[in-house]
């Protein structure tokens, strides 16, 4: 019988073949105790004594109590099973120990708690090491977690960090069954064939951690959740995540960099999401992120980059009941991105009277709100546009393209607007007035972007007033306005050294009531100054003074 102290913790040492590519047993290791560095670098001839032949025997001779397994440099063809609490595989480094699988058709590293009924599993540990597919061969997963999920079966608290997966696997990580609190830190996985995380479970998978984690050039997606659950996901933390390049077979649906579905609470903050979904065009438009199906609560994204590359969208959501907050991101834009139809930096098209999204400060966000059958949308601005403004300081062909703005702000002028061309389905643009009154936003002008008002009368935007409009495909229409309640018609004249001056106003008619404002020292110091409507024209009475300017307003009979 082992003494308390050697049962308390027994630490395997083992020593790789460089050139072992089977089951066969790899070369020769010893059980050491608390090794110390000089025997972690002791060459082989001093560490091949009463050695275990496999990762997996130096696993299944300490059946009960923690174990450390020590793997030094070198290549090692196993596929391995822990089946018990306080396991860990700890490797020299990241870079020098390499796991393949000796059977492809079994995933390289499985923490199995199928055969433990409710007590579970715990607290296995496995570090500094990389999972490797070899060239030319599709394996299964690289890294797997199952159990069974009819039971209320533990396998929870276990910790991945400092490891690579790479090569041709179903799925990178695959998470199959329940586990809760457990974490990935500081992990990198490339070139699944399949997704690169995958978590798809009907069982609990909740308060999981990925932080420092890199998901690249996966042919699926680079992170996958999906879980059918009745209390769904909880707690799920994307921390530092970079997805980049996923979505590499072209035909994949729905293609997104990280896709969420069956969620409770999420957040994913100070990530990198880049080129995902590259080339894709099945099913909705790609996106670097994409919230979809019937549940993503409070899943909230903030202060992270999305650098779209290609015409993948950022954030995409279409759940039918969600909620959650999207504010300090930063939306950059390669040359010709967002110029299509289906382009986006946010979209949101949701309908369950409980969903609620929060759209906060974004730099260059765009967003495109799609309301429901109702007409409501179920998003509310904290601050809308308030990083995302382009100043306009000229309006030619009377037109504002709107592609990359969520607000205008009107400098100078006045501006006769008649359009904003290249909007996209359910966008919302706000336009102020800065420093000038009497803007003319033109009713029913014709052409794609034009603006519709409920009254079929034009608009004046004064200085400090605002306008916010929805685009619903081919018109803009008003959702609200701190505007001038009566449409008013405008034109400007400088006046000549006659008594009076003539201008065209189409729409005016003798009925309408006018004001003249002078807007220079000349026609301020003017007298007699009055003005009389005409039908499709204004006259401008004064003394005969040449150079005054004035700004004629004229309210609709």
């Amino acid at each position: 019988m082992r003494s308390p102290l050697v049962a308390s913790i027994t630490i395997l040492f083992l020593h790789s073949c460089l050139h072992a590519q089977s089951s066969q047993p790899l070369g020769n290791g010893v059980i050491l105790r608390n090794p110390t560095p000089a025997q972690e670098q002791a060459p082989p001839s001093l560490t091949a004594r009463n050695a275990y032949g496999s990762i997996q025997a130096a696993i299944n001779a300490q059946p009960i109590g923690p174990t450390l397994v020590y793997l030094s440099c070198g290549t090692y063809s196993e596929n391995i099973v822990i089946a018990s609490s306080d396991v860990r595989i700890l490797g020299a480094e990241r870079g020098c120990v390499q796991l393949q699988p000796a059977n492809p058709n079994l995933p390289v590293v499985t923490i199995d708690a199928t055969n433990t009924n409710t007590t579970g599993i715990r607290f296995d540990e496995v570090s500094d090491l990389t999972l490797s597919c070899p060239t030319g061969v599709s394996c299964s997963d690289g890294l797997k977690i199952m159990g069974r999920t009819d039971i209320n079966q533990p396998n929870d608290f276990h910790k991945f960090s400092r490891i690579g997966v790479y090569g041709a696997f179903q799925n990178g990580i695959n998470l199959a069954g329940r586990t809760i609190w457990t974490e990935f830190d500081n992990a990198e996985v490339g070139l699944a064939r399949g997704n690169g995380i995958n978590i798809v479970s009907n069982a609990t998978t909740n308060e999981l951690t990925f932080r420092n984690v890199r998901s690249a050039r996966n042919y699926g997606y680079g992170i996958y959740v999906n879980n059918t659950q009745p209390d769904l996901a909880n707690g799920i933390l994307f921390d530092k995540v970079n997805a980049e390049y996923n979505g590499l077979n072209a035909s994949l649906k729905n293609c997104a960099g990280i896709y969420l579905t069956g969620v409770a609470q999420a957040n994913i903050t100070n990530s990198y999401f880049e080129g995902n979904c590259q080339g894709n065009t099945t099913g909705t438009p790609s996106a670097e992120v994409r919230l979809t199906g019937t549940y993503n609560q409070s899943v909230n994204i903030t202060n992270s980059v999305f650098n779209l590359q290609y015409t993948e969208g950022g954030i995409y959501n279409d759940s039918t009941l969600t909620t959650g907050t999207y504010e300090g991101n930063k939306f950059d834009t390669s040359s010709g991105e967002l110029s299509g139809s289906n382009d986006f930096t946010i979209y949101v098209a949701t309908s369950h009277p409980m969903s609620s999204i929060v759209i906060g400060e974004n730099f260059n966000s765009s967003p495109t709100i799609v309301p429901d059958i109702s007409a409501i949308t179920h998003v509310r601005m904290l601050s809308p546009f308030g990083m995302d403004y382009t100043a306009v300081t000229s309006v030619p062909g009377n037109a504002i393209d709107v592609s990359r703005t969520g607000g205008l702000i009107l400098y100078s002028g006045p501006y006769t607007i008649n359009n904003f061309v290249n909007g996209k389905t359910g966008q919302i643009i706000y336009v102020t007035a800065f420093n000038l009154s009497g803007h003319v936003l033109t009713n029913g002008a014709g052409g794609n972007g034009e603006i519709v008002f409920p009254d079929g009368l034009n608009r004046t935007l004064n200085a400090g007033e605002s306008l916010l409009l929805y685009y619903d495909g081919s018109h803009w229409r008003p959702i609200e306005s701190a505007i001038t309640t009566q449409a008013r018609y405008i034109t400007t004249f400088t006046t000549t050294a006659a008594p009076s001056d003539q201008a065209t106003v189409s729409g005016l008619t003798t009925g309408a009531h006018c004001g003249a404002y002078a807007s220079n020292a000349v026609a301020a110091a003017m007298t007699g100054v009055y003005i009389v409507a005409n039908n499709g024209s204004v006259t401008l009475n004064h003394s005969p003074m040449a150079g005054g300017t004035f700004n004629v307003f004229c309210s609709s009979n």
